[in-house]
């Protein structure tokens, strides 16, 4: 029988032919480094295929559908008849319109008012033209072209609240438009009803910074002329409320233009509010 077939590896030029729109993808495998003691192949040497179609080192398969997989094999027999078994790498196609891998995902899932969470898309494998975040009341919370982005959300109150990314691209070799979304929930809890009691006061144009874990009591003082004029304005990346009006973080916010607009003020999570109180 002569020497033992030996060496043979098989490669495949693509993995993960696209049948995008209907197309037809043609894989092709390749044997190579067959070798039975010094001879190497040539016109004598036989292959014997199943899973693909050919008659030398080389053999191919068409895919019509989605999630189509084929993993040839191959005998691979000498001149001197001796042979060699060969498992091919598998192909499986794949429909760039149907992304498998699209995924959202929040960590952690529970925060107290006033925390953060880490909004995250992952599994997007085509070209990103235009995204965005927003919460259950059409705030947005963040957008751009950036494919599989992480978002650092503070929500602004409590509850179960809703997130939604959407994404507007283009996927596979053929740069076919696409739209995807994915939903996520956040349960938020205000624990503020435990917090103690402050009392501040402002004076004109002053700036105060006011941290989280306390309960603010406001009062205002007269605007320089004896009368009544003056607004609040605040800024900072917390999220506060005003009265249990909700405020998110990385803002600027005049909140009234009379004195009775804010006269409670909660701050949530760990970076502190500076407000003034002035004819802003």
């Amino acid at each position: 029988m002569g020497n033992p077939v030996t060496g043979c590896e098989c490669s495949v030029d693509e993995n993960a032919p696209d049948v995008t729109n209907g197309t037809e993808a043609t894989v092709t495998w390749t044997i190579s480094d067959c070798k039975a003691g010094s001879d190497t192949p040539n016109g004598d040497w036989k292959w014997a295929w199943t899973g693909a179609t050919g008659t030398s080192n080389k053999a191919t398969a068409t895919f019509t559908q989605k999630d189509e997989t084929k993993t040839p094999t191959v005998k691979v027999t000498s001149a001197e008849n001796a042979s060699m078994n060969v498992t091919c790498p598998s192909a499986k196609a794949v429909d760039n319109t149907q992304p498998d891998n699209f995924s959202c995902s929040v960590s952690p899932k529970a925060i107290n008012l006033g925390a953060s969470f880490t909004f995250t898309v992952s599994g997007f494998s085509g070209n990103t033209y235009s995204s965005s975040l927003v919460d259950e009341d059409g705030h947005k919370l963040g957008d751009g072209n950036t494919s599989n982005p992480k978002f650092t959300i503070t929500p602004s109150k409590a509850g179960v609240v809703e997130y939604v990314y959407t994404l507007n691209g283009a996927i596979g070799q053929y740069n076919t438009p696409i739209s995807e979304s994915c939903t996520q929930y956040v349960t938020v809890t205000d624990n503020s009803s435990s917090w103690p009691s402050k009392s501040e006061s402002f004076e004109w144009g002053t700036d105060k910074k006011f941290g989280t874990g306390s309960k603010y009591s406001l009062t205002y003082p007269s605007d320089p002329w004896g009368g009544t004029q003056g607004r609040l304005y605040c800024r900072g990346s917390a999220s506060f409320t005003c009265n249990e009006t909700s405020y998110s973080g990385n803002s600027e916010y005049r909140i009234d233009s009379s004195r009775s607009g804010c006269t409670t003020l909660k701050v949530f999570g760990s970076d502190s509010l500076t407000c003034a109180f002035g004819s802003y």
